[in-house]
């Protein structure tokens, strides 16, 4: 027998509907897996500060370069040996250094750079030498060694020509006193 109209329960039960079971579909893959939560807002000022501090060391790093390359170059506006020499005082020989007599012939110079060496000043001896140059002697000749009465040749660089001269020197008078000559007919005293 079919009953196809409501059926109900017979007296004392309950009615119940009927629920499926949405567990499984609800656990199963059917479900996508959870969001991420979503990124923090950029506020940070990170970023900002590391292009501001690189920017400041590479001018740093850059102006540092300009100043070396312009020693060495000699660029206009630059400091150079002969414009620093007016902001240094006159070196005399030391309250210890013994007297040198210089030849009648010799006028002194300037000095342009502190003692060198034993030697504290130099003079020109004539007049196709001038006090740059007897400077540049000074200088190299007091690099290369200490007084000697055995001729050393060094090699000098001339300011006013921009050329390289070989002087050969020697120390001619107790005190010290050397002499070079050399170049184009150059006489310097060295004391």
């Amino acid at each position: 027998m079919t009953n196809d109209g409501p059926q109900f329960a017979p007296e004392g039960w309950e009615q119940q509907s009927f629920q499926p079971d949405r567990t499984s579909e609800m656990t199963g893959d059917y479900l996508l897996p959870p969001m991420p939560p979503p990124p923090p807002p950029n506020n940070s000022r990170t970023p900002l500060i590391i292009a501001i501090v690189a920017v400041i060391v590479l001018l740093a790093v850059a102006g540092a370069g300009w100043i070396v390359w312009s020693r060495i170059s000699g660029v206009e506006g630059s400091p150079t040996a002969g414009s620093l020499a007016s902001d240094m005082p006159t070196l005399s020989p030391t309250s210890g250094a013994r007297p040198v007599d210089l030849p009648a012939d010799a006028v002194q110079c300037e000095a342009v750079t502190g003692p060198q060496g034993e030697f504290t000043r130099s003079a020109r001896g004539n007049e196709a030498t001038s006090c740059p140059f007897a400077e540049e002697a000074r200088i190299a000749y007091a690099r290369s060694g200490a007084a000697s009465e055995s001729s050393r040749t060094v090699t000098v660089y001339s300011p006013v020509t921009k050329k390289l001269y070989d002087m050969s020197c020697r120390q001619t008078a107790p005190g010290p006193l050397v002499t070079c000559t050399g170049g184009n007919d150059a006489v310097v005293y060295l004391y």
